[in-house]
């Protein structure tokens, strides 16, 4: 599967450094998804940025070497995992960011000028102390 793997980002560089679309968004609808199974297949997916992927976050691909039912008890792998389950989501960011500007319309001031102020100390608040739950604080 690695060699599988490599081979197909090897053979997808051109497409990728001279093309800035490389990436393909897929749009299908409900009845058109058996038929993307069963054509497609996570080679199809791979390209150079995939490796990147891997390199960013300094995760091993020694697991890819092995049988993926053997995954679990891979150390590399379970680091892997470990790594990207606690990469933070853009959407998941910007949702909050959403969520806490209509918490604060509700209760805050109507003053533009004081909301844009209220922001940025509690963005630079946020940038300062990012796990700030009580545990946190009574460190």
């Amino acid at each position: 599967m690695a060699k599988m793997l490599k081979t197909n980002a090897n053979d997808n560089v051109d497409t990728d450094e001279n093309n800035t679309f490389a990436d393909k968004r897929i749009h299908l609808n409900v009845n058109e998804v058996p038929n993307f199974i069963n054509n497609y297949f996570i080679e199809d997916f791979v390209s150079s940025k995939t490796i990147r992927f891997f390199e960013r976050f300094n995760i091993n691909l020694s697991f890819i070497e092995t049988d993926p039912s053997t995954w679990d008890d891979n150390l590399d792998y379970c680091k892997g995992k470990e790594i990207v389950s606690n990469l933070q989501v853009v959407n998941d960011t910007a949702e909050r960011v959403v969520k806490l500007i209509e918490d604060f319309n509700k209760i805050g001031t109507k003053n533009e000028e004081q909301k844009q102020y209220m922001l940025q100390v509690i963005t630079k608040y946020r940038k300062e102390i990012p796990h700030s739950n009580k545990c946190t604080i009574m460190e």
